[in-house]
């Protein structure tokens, strides 16, 4: 028996034996959000817990114009930055943000810089040719500042772009990393 399994890009399809006793399980479908920076746009427009992202960038902007920082998932994690970010600018746009106030972050934790064709499948050629984007590099001093110590004793650094904007978004997803768990 042939079976499809849903697994990495193109899926994975296995010949199973015939003499296998096994059970298929599967999740029920999901329906297909048709136009998902609409959707994210609208969750945007009305949070659980906390104001409008408008509403809490237009407190902030009231009295001198802000700095924003995207910080977005590397390569290796399978995040839909460019729908996210599209989302976000046309927010931005509404607002009376412009492109200059914002810059995108790449947080690659302790991996390698982004390739050329990884910015591009990651946020576009339009948003790599409007922001400023930055890879983190946490092997370069210059570009992390000391803000203290863990609970055990642990130095903390962060990146000076992010530490320096004045209004923080960060995007992605929630999981248990690969190899330290959750």
């Amino acid at each position: 028996m042939k079976v499809h399994f849903k697994y990495g890009k193109n899926g994975l399809n296995i010949d199973l034996s015939d003499n296998l006793n096994f059970t298929i399980i599967k999740a029920p479908e999901e329906k297909e959000i048709v136009n998902p920076v609409e959707e994210i746009k609208a969750k945007i427009y009305d949070p659980i817990g906390t104001l409008p992202l408008k509403e809490l960038i237009q407190q902030k902007a009231k009295f001198h114009e802000i700095s924003i920082i995207i910080v977005i998932s590397d390569a290796t994690r399978p995040s839909p930055s460019k729908i996210i970010l599209k989302a976000l600018t046309e927010i931005f746009e509404e607002i009376g943000i412009r492109d200059e106030q914002i810059k995108i972050l790449i947080a690659t934790g302790l991996h390698r810089e982004s390739r050329q064709d990884e910015l591009v499948r990651m946020v576009g050629d339009n948003f790599l040719k409007r922001f400023e984007i930055i890879d983190h590099n946490a092997n370069d001093e210059t570009s992390l500042a000391f803000v203290g110590y863990s609970n055990d004793r642990t130095p903390i650094y962060i990146n000076t772009y992010y530490l320096e904007s004045d209004f923080r978004i960060l995007t992605g997803y929630v999981e248990s990393h690969f190899f330290m768990g959750s």
